[in-house]
Formats: C-alpha cells, structure tokens, sequence
C-alpha cells in the first residue's frame, strides 16, 4: 500500500502531539497500513497507521494503556506516545478509510537475525514474565489466529483444489478438537500476539519488545508458537532451531512447561499459519490481490501448512 504524503503525516502528527518541530525521517513499507519514522522536540517517534489485525479504534486505545502500564512496572518495551487529547491512538483518513493510529517511541537498540545462548534465554524470560504480568488487559481482543481459524481455513477454499480444500477444512477440525482436549489451552494472559526476532531490540545482551498491532489475550504458550514458527522458517522449514532450547531455559526460569503446553505450541502454529495464508482472502483485504491468483501462492502456502500439521501429528 503506498504511504501518504510525507507532509500530510507530519501536519496531522504536529496538532495531534504538540510537536511543531516534527519531520518525517523515514517510511516503512507495509502490505498493509503505513508505518513512519518521524523526528521531534522530544526526540524520535513511529507513526503506525491501521496494519493488518485492521482492529477498532478503541482496541488500539487499549493497546496504548496497556503497553504503558507494562512499561511503568518495569518491562523493556517500546513506550506509546500520549496525544495532546489524552489518547494514545487516533485517527487517520488513509485512502478514503479512517485508521486508528498510534505512535511509540524510537529504540536505539538493534536488531538481530540470529541470537547468542544469552540473548535467546533473555528473550525467553522476557516473554515469560510478560505472561505472569499482573496488568488490567481484559480491553484486549482474544488472538485472531485461534478466533478465527475455521473463518480463515473457509477463506481459502475458493483458490485450493477440492482435495487440498478438504484437508485443509480436515486439518483446521483436528487441531481445534486437539486444543480442547488440553486443559490449560483455556487459561489466557496477555501476549505480544507477534513474537519474532523482528520484533525485539536488543542493547547488548538486553531485550527491549516493540511492534503490539497484535496484542491479544491467548493461552501463553501462543507467544512461544509465534516464535517457534517463524523461526522454523528462518531456518529452512526444520526444527533444528540453533536458539530454541535456550529460550525455553530463559523461559522456563520464570513460568515452567508442562508437555501438554509443548504440544500446544505445534498445534497453534499451525493454526497461525492457516490464518497467515488466509490474509490476503479475507473479505474486505486491501492488499494481496495478486498474490491470491498465483498458484504458487497456495501451493508454497499449503505445503508450509502441511508441514506444520506434520509436526503437530495432525
């Protein structure tokens, strides 16, 4: 999606935050929404405008208090920046459709593609003492890819071959009566919703969490399928994962495991890659119109899915 004006961004920012000085330094290319780095007064901010959970302004609203409250009890996270009206989020007409909007302060860390033994247990506690956080978040919305699965498999099935539309519809089934079998898949807690080394900063051995547009309540173990899922395909669709055993010791060291949480991890990482594939499909997508009449989308999609299943014993 092409961004709007650089001009128009720092003109709306300027009234909505009280920053005159404002100026956009950078935009960031997104699939959908638009995200800019801006420079000010009071130092450097990112604009976030709409994305792809396409949630309610008063979602967004709670995104902002929460991750606030989270970083006042002394988590590493990126901070939202408070309007001049007292919100966090507001709201920008981009092409035609209002979009919540929110803007968090700049992290001077970086960002890293493989981990040290350290750094992957530090994130591993992180994560971990974000589940047992005592923070109010019952605004937050339950995590769309375990919602809204069977939704996205039935998305799907109008570009998939009858077989591989069946097994799809098969599969979605197996895994969701799978996750009723085990009890704690019931017990939810706040979770970054999008878990993945992309999505943390680090400063040294030091991990700071940024990016919330997927801030959802969901059983913990959601955030460690995020994870294990992305960097499954990081390392070449295997699950010999050079990092994974020590952010499980860093996790551990804080909220211990049992099996049927490490069962739970497959089975939600193949729910979050049915859904990833659905996004272009869904009713009301803005994007990926291409990419949803290319065999090649599906068929690379379905095999991912299929592997997944696999690892599940789906």
């Amino acid at each position: 999606m092409a961004p709007p004006p650089a001009p128009a961004i720092a003109q709306w920012f300027a009234r909505a935050y009280n920053d005159p000085q404002v100026r956009v330094t950078r935009s960031h290319e997104r699939t959908t929404g638009a995200l800019f780095r801006l420079k000010g007064k009071n130092g450097a901010f990112w604009l976030r405008i709409g994305g792809v959970m396409r949630r309610e302004l008063d979602t967004v609203e709670a995104e902002g208090r929460i991750v606030t409250d989270l970083a006042a009890n002394g988590f590493r996270l990126a901070k939202p920046l408070k309007r001049v009206d007292g919100h966090y989020a507001g709201v920008f007409d981009l092409k035609g459709m209002s979009q919540p909007a929110i803007a968090y302060g700049h992290l001077s860390g970086s960002e890293i593609t493989e981990p040290t033994s350290r750094q992957a247990q530090a994130i591993g506690e992180a994560v971990a003492a974000l589940h047992i956080a005592r923070v109010e978040a019952s605004a937050l919305p339950p995590a769309e890819p375990i919602a809204r699965t069977a939704d996205s498999g039935t998305c799907c099935m109008a570009w998939l071959p009858n077989d591989e539309a069946r097994w799809l519809q098969e599969c979605v089934e197996r895994a969701h009566a799978e996750i009723a079998k085990v009890d704690l898949a019931t017990r939810t807690t706040i979770c970054h919703g999008d878990l993945r080394l992309g999505n943390v900063s680090f400063s040294g051995e030091q991990p700071t969490l940024f990016d919330f547009e997927a801030m959802a309540l969901a059983p913990p173990a959601y955030d460690l399928a995020c994870l294990w899922r992305r960097r499954v395909i990081e390392c070449a669709m295997t699950e010999s994962i050079p990092d994974w055993d020590s952010f499980l010791r860093g996790y551990e060291r804080a909220r211990p495991l049992v099996d049927a949480e490490r069962h739970l991890v497959k089975l939600l990482a193949l729910l979050r890659a049915v859904w990833t594939m659905s996004l272009p499909a869904q009713p009301g997508a803005m994007w990926g119109a291409d990419w949803v009449r290319d065999p090649a989308y599906w068929r690379d999609h379905i095999e991912m899915v299929r592997w997944f299943a696999r690892a599940a014993q789906i």
